[in-house]
This record gives structure tokens, C-alpha cells and sequence, in this order.
């Protein structure tokens, strides 16, 4: 496929393809797509709480307090 020579043409066929993904019927819907971020952002979470709980299981781990005070000295070290 070559590639658009203008900006207009480039805008132009993005147009056209909205149009034909609402013609057709075949596009995804906001909420769907919303649905499926929040179910990888779940499954990352779960899997950073899983290797936190494995480094605690091991004594490597830290408690949430030593944790808030690590988040703390943080952003102040950004400031």
C-alpha cells in the first residue's frame, strides 16, 4: 500500500476506514476495549503481588511501612 502523499489524504482515509467499521459493523466497542485493559492491568497486578509474596515468602520482601517509606523518599527525591 503506498503511503499517503498529504496530510488531507491520510486524514481522508482514516475517515473512510471509521466509515467502513461502522458500515460493516465489525469494530470494537469503547466499553470492550476497556474491559479488556482492565482485565491485563488486573493480571499484572496479580502477578507483581505474586513475586512480592515470593520474595517475602524468602525473607527478601519489605513491610508496607518500610514500602510507604520507600514511595516517600522517592518522590521527595524527585522534587
Amino acid at each position: 500500500m503506498a503511503k499517503p502523499k498529504t496530510e488531507a489524504e491520510f486524514i481522508r482515509r482514516g475517515i473512510a476506514a471509521i466509515d467502513a467499521t461502522r458500515r460493516d459493523g465489525n469494530g470494537i466497542s469503547a466499553d470492550r476495549v476497556i474491559a479488556q485493559l482492565e482485565a491485563k492491568l488486573a493480571a499484572a497486578a496479580l502477578k507483581i503481588m505474586a513475586f512480592g509474596e515470593k520474595d517475602r515468602l524468602q525473607g527478601k520482601g519489605m513491610t508496607a511501612a518500610q514500602s510507604r517509606a520507600q514511595l516517600l523518599a522517592a518522590r521527595q527525591n524527585r522534587k
